[in-house]
């Protein structure tokens, strides 16, 4: 959804920081990094200070996600 909401087209290659206080979520997103940046064309999925992005929702649980594009080559 960010994706669309940011209007990117799928050839664009993004850096997703994230940080949760949520310590299942955050577990997970740790344990499966390498997936969620694949499924999301992430160049990286990098853990982030708590409070310096974004905040968000999955489920109930609270996730700060910024989303940078890559500079193209």
């Amino acid at each position: 959804n960010a994706r669309r909401q940011l209007d990117l087209d799928v050839s664009d290659r993004i850096t997703v920081d994230w940080s949760s206080p949520d310590s299942a979520i955050a577990a997970a997103f740790r344990d499966h990094a390498d997936l969620i940046a694949g499924e999301v064309l992430a160049t990286g999925f990098i853990e982030a200070e708590p409070g310096t992005v974004d905040p968000t929702s999955i489920g109930d649980a609270s996730v700060q996600l910024e989303i940078t594009v890559d500079e193209k080559s």
